[in-house]
Protein backbone atom coordinates (compact mmCIF):
# COMPACT_ATOMS: atom_id res chain seq x y z
CA UNK A 1 0.00 0.00 0.00
CA UNK A 2 1.26 3.66 -0.63
CA UNK A 3 2.74 5.15 2.26
CA UNK A 4 2.83 9.03 3.57
CA UNK A 5 0.02 10.12 1.33
CA UNK A 6 -2.76 11.20 3.72
CA UNK A 7 -1.84 15.07 3.40
CA UNK A 8 -1.14 15.67 -0.30
CA UNK A 9 -3.27 17.62 -2.61
CA UNK A 10 -2.69 16.30 -5.48
CA UNK A 11 -3.35 12.12 -6.32
CA UNK A 12 -2.65 10.85 -9.70
CA UNK A 13 -3.25 6.62 -9.95
CA UNK A 14 -1.91 5.44 -12.84
CA UNK A 15 -1.94 1.78 -13.14
CA UNK A 16 -2.02 1.24 -9.50
CA UNK A 17 -3.64 -2.32 -9.61
CA UNK A 18 -3.20 -3.04 -5.87
CA UNK A 19 -5.53 -0.29 -5.32
CA UNK A 20 -9.26 -1.07 -5.99
CA UNK A 21 -10.97 1.45 -3.20
CA UNK A 22 -9.30 4.55 -2.71
CA UNK A 23 -10.51 5.57 0.45
CA UNK A 24 -10.64 2.19 2.19
CA UNK A 25 -6.90 1.28 0.42
CA UNK A 26 -5.11 4.47 0.66
CA UNK A 27 -6.65 6.96 3.79
CA UNK A 28 -9.65 5.87 5.84
CA UNK A 29 -9.97 8.85 7.44
CA UNK A 30 -11.19 10.79 4.18
CA UNK A 31 -8.55 12.08 2.48
CA UNK A 32 -9.09 15.69 4.31
CA UNK A 33 -6.50 17.75 2.21
CA UNK A 34 -6.66 16.26 -1.22
CA UNK A 35 -8.13 18.88 -3.93
CA UNK A 36 -7.35 16.32 -7.60
CA UNK A 37 -7.93 13.29 -7.87
CA UNK A 38 -6.98 11.42 -11.14
CA UNK A 39 -7.23 7.76 -11.69
CA UNK A 40 -6.53 5.66 -15.01
CA UNK A 41 -5.72 2.40 -16.45
CA UNK A 42 -6.45 0.43 -13.59
CA UNK A 43 -8.30 -3.13 -14.83
CA UNK A 44 -8.94 -4.00 -11.15
CA UNK A 45 -10.49 -0.33 -10.01
CA UNK A 46 -14.17 -0.92 -7.95
CA UNK A 47 -14.47 2.50 -6.30
CA UNK A 48 -13.72 5.46 -4.94
CA UNK A 49 -15.73 4.46 -1.70
CA UNK A 50 -16.84 1.72 -0.59
CA UNK A 51 -19.61 2.53 2.65
CA UNK A 52 -19.17 -1.32 3.05
CA UNK A 53 -15.75 -0.87 4.72
CA UNK A 54 -17.41 1.13 7.62
CA UNK A 55 -15.34 4.03 6.37
CA UNK A 56 -17.55 7.00 7.41
CA UNK A 57 -19.14 8.67 4.29
CA UNK A 58 -19.50 12.16 5.89
CA UNK A 59 -15.98 12.87 5.84
CA UNK A 60 -15.02 11.69 2.26
CA UNK A 61 -12.94 14.29 0.66
CA UNK A 62 -14.40 17.23 1.99
CA UNK A 63 -12.18 19.54 -0.55
CA UNK A 64 -11.62 17.77 -3.49
CA UNK A 65 -12.33 19.95 -6.00
CA UNK A 66 -11.14 17.84 -9.30
CA UNK A 67 -12.18 14.54 -10.42
CA UNK A 68 -11.23 12.53 -13.30
CA UNK A 69 -11.64 9.04 -14.19
CA UNK A 70 -10.15 7.20 -17.08
CA UNK A 71 -10.28 3.74 -18.42
CA UNK A 72 -11.03 1.88 -15.78
CA UNK A 73 -13.02 -1.23 -16.87
CA UNK A 74 -14.64 -2.57 -13.68
CA UNK A 75 -15.58 0.43 -11.94
CA UNK A 76 -19.58 0.29 -11.18
CA UNK A 77 -19.95 2.63 -8.83
CA UNK A 78 -17.95 5.57 -7.82
CA UNK A 79 -19.34 5.53 -4.56
CA UNK A 80 -21.42 2.05 -3.44
CA UNK A 81 -24.11 3.97 -1.41
CA UNK A 82 -26.01 6.91 -1.69
CA UNK A 83 -23.48 10.33 -1.84
CA UNK A 84 -24.05 12.28 1.44
CA UNK A 85 -24.79 16.21 1.43
CA UNK A 86 -21.00 16.48 3.46
CA UNK A 87 -19.32 14.39 1.11
CA UNK A 88 -17.76 15.88 -2.42
CA UNK A 89 -19.15 19.49 -1.30
CA UNK A 90 -16.24 21.43 -2.92
CA UNK A 91 -16.22 19.35 -5.72
CA UNK A 92 -16.03 21.60 -8.99
CA UNK A 93 -15.33 19.33 -11.94
CA UNK A 94 -15.97 15.54 -13.05
CA UNK A 95 -14.92 14.08 -15.88
CA UNK A 96 -15.30 10.04 -16.76
CA UNK A 97 -14.42 8.52 -19.75
CA UNK A 98 -13.80 4.53 -20.87
CA UNK A 99 -15.68 3.30 -17.82
CA UNK A 100 -17.84 1.03 -19.62
CA UNK A 101 -19.48 -0.42 -16.24
CA UNK A 102 -21.03 3.10 -14.50
CA UNK A 103 -24.72 3.01 -15.03
CA UNK A 104 -24.11 6.98 -13.28
CA UNK A 105 -22.26 8.69 -11.80
CA UNK A 106 -23.67 9.14 -8.03
CA UNK A 107 -26.41 8.59 -6.31
CA UNK A 108 -27.71 12.04 -4.43
CA UNK A 109 -28.84 11.68 -1.26
CA UNK A 110 -30.93 14.97 -1.72
CA UNK A 111 -31.01 17.54 -4.29
CA UNK A 112 -28.68 20.13 -3.08
CA UNK A 113 -25.46 17.98 -3.36
CA UNK A 114 -22.52 18.90 -5.35
CA UNK A 115 -23.51 22.32 -4.75
CA UNK A 116 -20.15 24.08 -6.27
CA UNK A 117 -20.26 21.48 -9.29
CA UNK A 118 -19.22 23.90 -12.36
CA UNK A 119 -18.44 20.92 -14.93
CA UNK A 120 -19.27 17.90 -16.11
CA UNK A 121 -17.70 15.77 -19.08
CA UNK A 122 -18.94 12.23 -19.39
CA UNK A 123 -17.30 10.39 -22.35
CA UNK A 124 -17.19 7.19 -24.18
CA UNK A 125 -19.09 4.95 -21.06
CA UNK A 126 -21.37 2.68 -23.30
CA UNK A 127 -23.77 2.23 -19.55
CA UNK A 128 -24.53 5.14 -18.52
CA UNK A 129 -28.31 5.66 -18.32
CA UNK A 130 -28.52 8.64 -16.21
CA UNK A 131 -25.76 11.31 -15.29
CA UNK A 132 -26.97 11.70 -11.49
CA UNK A 133 -29.77 9.65 -9.62
CA UNK A 134 -31.28 11.40 -6.51
CA UNK A 135 -32.53 9.15 -3.69
CA UNK A 136 -36.48 10.47 -3.10
CA UNK A 137 -36.27 8.27 0.31
CA UNK A 138 -39.51 8.51 1.97
CA UNK A 139 -40.88 11.04 -0.24
CA UNK A 140 -38.76 13.69 1.39
CA UNK A 141 -37.96 15.49 -1.56
CA UNK A 142 -41.14 14.80 -4.10
CA UNK A 143 -41.70 18.61 -4.01
CA UNK A 144 -38.26 19.90 -4.39
CA UNK A 145 -36.13 20.72 -7.48
CA UNK A 146 -32.85 18.90 -8.28
CA UNK A 147 -30.82 21.86 -8.63
CA UNK A 148 -27.18 22.43 -9.95
CA UNK A 149 -26.89 26.15 -9.75
CA UNK A 150 -23.43 26.08 -10.77
CA UNK A 151 -23.20 24.10 -13.24
CA UNK A 152 -21.84 25.92 -16.67
CA UNK A 153 -20.51 23.50 -18.73
CA UNK A 154 -21.83 20.00 -19.30
CA UNK A 155 -20.37 17.83 -22.07
CA UNK A 156 -22.02 14.04 -23.49
CA UNK A 157 -20.35 12.24 -25.93
CA UNK A 158 -21.09 8.92 -26.95
CA UNK A 159 -23.24 7.44 -24.21
CA UNK A 160 -25.63 4.93 -26.22
CA UNK A 161 -27.51 4.15 -23.14
CA UNK A 162 -28.06 7.66 -21.48
CA UNK A 163 -32.03 8.91 -21.29
CA UNK A 164 -31.28 11.21 -19.23
CA UNK A 165 -29.16 13.98 -16.81
CA UNK A 166 -31.39 13.33 -14.09
CA UNK A 167 -34.12 10.72 -12.21
CA UNK A 168 -35.27 10.29 -9.32
CA UNK A 169 -35.33 6.93 -7.56
CA UNK A 170 -38.12 5.95 -4.59
CA UNK A 171 -38.10 3.21 -2.87
CA UNK A 172 -41.23 2.20 -1.53
CA UNK A 173 -42.60 1.71 2.31
CA UNK A 174 -41.71 -2.14 2.58
CA UNK A 175 -38.13 -1.48 1.60
CA UNK A 176 -37.37 1.47 4.53
CA UNK A 177 -35.78 -1.52 6.63
CA UNK A 178 -33.69 -2.49 3.84
CA UNK A 179 -30.07 -1.83 3.82
CA UNK A 180 -29.37 -3.23 0.56
CA UNK A 181 -27.83 0.10 -2.10
CA UNK A 182 -28.73 0.37 -5.78
CA UNK A 183 -26.82 -2.22 -8.28
CA UNK A 184 -26.40 -0.95 -11.82
CA UNK A 185 -29.77 -2.72 -12.34
CA UNK A 186 -32.25 -0.52 -10.19
CA UNK A 187 -34.00 -3.58 -7.98
CA UNK A 188 -37.72 -4.55 -7.66
CA UNK A 189 -38.19 -2.80 -4.95
CA UNK A 190 -37.53 0.94 -6.77
CA UNK A 191 -39.51 2.41 -9.45
CA UNK A 192 -37.91 5.37 -11.35
CA UNK A 193 -39.95 8.20 -11.89
CA UNK A 194 -40.26 11.05 -14.18
CA UNK A 195 -39.05 8.89 -16.81
CA UNK A 196 -39.40 10.60 -20.67
CA UNK A 197 -37.54 10.49 -23.34
CA UNK A 198 -36.36 13.98 -22.83
CA UNK A 199 -32.50 14.32 -21.22
CA UNK A 200 -33.87 17.19 -19.03
CA UNK A 201 -37.49 16.43 -16.87
CA UNK A 202 -39.51 19.03 -14.94
CA UNK A 203 -37.57 18.45 -11.53
CA UNK A 204 -33.81 19.70 -12.99
CA UNK A 205 -32.82 23.46 -12.51
CA UNK A 206 -29.81 24.49 -14.21
CA UNK A 207 -29.53 28.11 -13.85
CA UNK A 208 -26.18 28.41 -15.24
CA UNK A 209 -25.78 26.52 -17.92
CA UNK A 210 -23.48 28.28 -20.59
CA UNK A 211 -22.50 25.64 -22.84
CA UNK A 212 -24.36 22.16 -23.70
CA UNK A 213 -22.15 19.62 -25.93
CA UNK A 214 -23.90 16.52 -27.14
CA UNK A 215 -22.03 13.91 -29.19
CA UNK A 216 -23.26 10.23 -30.42
CA UNK A 217 -26.31 10.49 -27.84
CA UNK A 218 -29.62 8.77 -28.62
CA UNK A 219 -31.99 10.84 -26.86
CA UNK A 220 -35.46 11.80 -28.45
CA UNK A 221 -35.57 15.16 -26.74
CA UNK A 222 -33.22 17.48 -25.32
CA UNK A 223 -35.87 19.08 -23.14
CA UNK A 224 -39.42 18.24 -21.97
CA UNK A 225 -42.43 19.11 -24.25
CA UNK A 226 -44.36 19.57 -20.63
CA UNK A 227 -41.96 22.01 -18.97
CA UNK A 228 -43.68 24.98 -17.65
CA UNK A 229 -42.39 28.57 -19.14
CA UNK A 230 -41.04 28.96 -15.54
CA UNK A 231 -38.83 25.96 -16.26
CA UNK A 232 -37.54 26.85 -19.58
CA UNK A 233 -35.67 30.05 -17.87
CA UNK A 234 -33.79 27.62 -16.04
CA UNK A 235 -31.30 27.39 -18.93
CA UNK A 236 -31.08 31.32 -19.99
CA UNK A 237 -27.79 31.43 -19.34
CA UNK A 238 -26.95 29.09 -22.24
CA UNK A 239 -24.55 30.52 -25.01
CA UNK A 240 -23.14 27.76 -26.77
CA UNK A 241 -25.18 24.61 -27.73
CA UNK A 242 -23.48 21.99 -29.86
CA UNK A 243 -25.22 18.55 -31.11
CA UNK A 244 -23.52 16.19 -33.07
CA UNK A 245 -24.46 12.56 -34.13
CA UNK A 246 -27.90 12.53 -31.82
CA UNK A 247 -29.95 10.14 -34.38
CA UNK A 248 -32.87 10.29 -32.48
CA UNK A 249 -33.57 14.08 -32.51
CA UNK A 250 -36.59 15.10 -34.55
CA UNK A 251 -36.31 18.72 -33.60
CA UNK A 252 -34.14 20.89 -31.03
CA UNK A 253 -36.59 23.49 -29.68
CA UNK A 254 -40.54 23.81 -29.35
CA UNK A 255 -42.20 27.33 -29.89
CA UNK A 256 -43.02 27.81 -26.67
CA UNK A 257 -39.30 28.03 -24.95
CA UNK A 258 -37.18 29.56 -27.46
CA UNK A 259 -37.99 33.05 -25.50
CA UNK A 260 -35.73 31.39 -22.84
CA UNK A 261 -32.77 31.44 -24.84
CA UNK A 262 -32.08 35.18 -25.51
CA UNK A 263 -28.05 34.85 -24.29
CA UNK A 264 -27.36 32.03 -27.18
CA UNK A 265 -24.12 33.05 -29.17
CA UNK A 266 -23.37 29.70 -30.92
CA UNK A 267 -25.87 27.03 -32.31
CA UNK A 268 -24.28 24.02 -34.08
CA UNK A 269 -26.24 20.86 -35.06
CA UNK A 270 -24.03 18.08 -37.47
CA UNK A 271 -25.00 14.61 -38.20
CA UNK A 272 -28.18 14.49 -37.14
CA UNK A 273 -29.83 12.18 -39.44
CA UNK A 274 -33.28 12.17 -37.96
CA UNK A 275 -33.49 16.35 -37.54
CA UNK A 276 -36.79 17.37 -39.56
CA UNK A 277 -36.99 21.20 -37.82
CA UNK A 278 -35.05 23.49 -35.90
CA UNK A 279 -38.26 24.28 -33.93
CA UNK A 280 -41.17 22.02 -33.47
CA UNK A 281 -44.78 23.39 -32.69
CA UNK A 282 -45.25 21.99 -29.48
CA UNK A 283 -46.85 24.76 -27.53
CA UNK A 284 -47.60 27.04 -30.60
CA UNK A 285 -50.26 29.56 -30.67
CA UNK A 286 -52.29 28.77 -34.05
CA UNK A 287 -53.42 32.18 -33.96
CA UNK A 288 -50.75 34.20 -33.75
CA UNK A 289 -48.05 33.93 -36.77
CA UNK A 290 -45.07 33.07 -34.68
CA UNK A 291 -41.89 35.13 -34.64
CA UNK A 292 -38.89 33.45 -33.70
CA UNK A 293 -35.79 36.02 -32.59
CA UNK A 294 -32.19 35.06 -31.45
CA UNK A 295 -30.85 38.06 -30.41
CA UNK A 296 -27.43 37.33 -29.92
CA UNK A 297 -26.49 34.21 -31.72
CA UNK A 298 -23.55 35.01 -34.06
CA UNK A 299 -22.56 31.77 -35.13
CA UNK A 300 -24.66 28.85 -37.12
CA UNK A 301 -24.08 25.85 -38.21
CA UNK A 302 -26.09 23.08 -39.94
CA UNK A 303 -24.56 20.10 -41.92
CA UNK A 304 -25.28 16.62 -42.66
CA UNK A 305 -29.03 16.57 -41.84
CA UNK A 306 -30.44 14.78 -44.47
CA UNK A 307 -34.14 15.11 -43.18
CA UNK A 308 -34.02 18.93 -42.13
CA UNK A 309 -36.82 20.45 -44.23
CA UNK A 310 -37.44 23.87 -42.31
CA UNK A 311 -36.53 25.85 -39.28
CA UNK A 312 -40.30 25.87 -38.20
CA UNK A 313 -43.18 23.88 -39.60
CA UNK A 314 -45.20 26.45 -40.87
CA UNK A 315 -45.77 30.31 -41.35
CA UNK A 316 -43.40 32.41 -39.25
CA UNK A 317 -40.95 35.07 -39.39
CA UNK A 318 -37.48 34.84 -37.63
CA UNK A 319 -34.94 37.54 -36.51
CA UNK A 320 -30.92 37.13 -36.22
CA UNK A 321 -29.82 40.51 -36.14
CA UNK A 322 -26.18 39.37 -34.38
CA UNK A 323 -25.52 36.95 -37.10
CA UNK A 324 -21.63 36.42 -38.26
CA UNK A 325 -21.17 33.27 -39.40
CA UNK A 326 -23.87 31.04 -41.38
CA UNK A 327 -22.34 27.59 -42.63
CA UNK A 328 -24.91 24.82 -44.30
CA UNK A 329 -24.04 21.91 -46.00
CA UNK A 330 -25.31 18.63 -46.74
CA UNK A 331 -28.75 19.49 -45.88
CA UNK A 332 -30.21 18.47 -49.19
CA UNK A 333 -34.41 19.42 -48.55
CA UNK A 334 -34.15 22.46 -47.01
CA UNK A 335 -33.81 25.71 -49.05
CA UNK A 336 -31.42 28.54 -47.40
CA UNK A 337 -32.50 31.60 -48.18
CA UNK A 338 -35.63 33.51 -50.20
CA UNK A 339 -37.19 36.61 -50.24
CA UNK A 340 -40.07 36.15 -52.04
CA UNK A 341 -42.22 34.83 -49.58
CA UNK A 342 -41.93 37.86 -47.03
CA UNK A 343 -44.60 39.41 -49.41
CA UNK A 344 -47.12 36.68 -47.60
CA UNK A 345 -46.90 38.17 -44.82
CA UNK A 346 -48.78 40.93 -45.60
CA UNK A 347 -51.58 38.76 -47.59
CA UNK A 348 -55.15 39.05 -47.07
CA UNK A 349 -57.24 36.88 -44.91
CA UNK A 350 -58.59 34.94 -47.79
CA UNK A 351 -54.99 34.23 -49.09
CA UNK A 352 -53.54 32.50 -46.10
CA UNK A 353 -54.78 29.46 -46.85
CA UNK A 354 -52.35 29.36 -50.20
CA UNK A 355 -49.39 30.16 -48.40
CA UNK A 356 -47.37 27.01 -48.17
CA UNK A 357 -46.60 25.69 -44.68
CA UNK A 358 -42.61 25.13 -45.26
CA UNK A 359 -40.70 28.25 -45.40
CA UNK A 360 -36.95 28.77 -46.04
CA UNK A 361 -34.42 28.67 -43.03
CA UNK A 362 -34.14 32.26 -43.64
CA UNK A 363 -36.02 35.39 -45.31
CA UNK A 364 -33.80 37.65 -46.55
CA UNK A 365 -35.30 40.62 -44.93
CA UNK A 366 -34.84 39.04 -41.70
CA UNK A 367 -31.49 38.08 -41.04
Amino acid sequence: KLQGIKDVEYLCLDKSQDVKNVLFDLDREGFSRLKHLHVQNNPDFMCIVDSKERVPLDDAFPILESLNLYNLIKLERICQDRLSVQSFNELKTIRVELCDQLSNIFLLSAAKCLPRLERIAVINCRNIQEIFVVDGEYDAIDHQKIEFSQLRTLCLGSLPELTSFCCEVKKNREAQGMHETCSNKISSFEDKLDISSALFNEKVVLSNLEVLEMNKVNIEKIWHNQLPVAMFLCFQNLTRLILSKCPKLKYIFSASMLGSFEHLQHLEICHCKGLQEIISKEGADDQVLPNFVFPQVTSLRLSGLPELKCLYPGMHTSEWPALKLLKVSDCDQVTVFDSELFSFCKSSEEDKPDIPARQPLFLLEKV
